[in-house]
């Protein structure tokens, strides 16, 4: 999960990590940039992206 700057958490998917982003350095705590989309199971953050 991410959480956003206003304290919602969204779900994402490796698939949804940008491709200038490894998905296997990532680690808690570390800031990213990303986009909300719209899933049949709600929101969730896509694009994920450095910050």
């Amino acid at each position: 999960f991410i959480a956003a700057e206003d304290g919602k958490e969204y779900f994402f998917h490796r698939s949804g990590v940008d491709s200038t982003l490894n998905f296997d350095s990532l680690r808690g705590g570390e800031t990213v940039a990303f986009d909300i989309e719209q899933s049949q199971k709600g929101p969730r953050a896509s694009r994920v992206r450095a910050a």
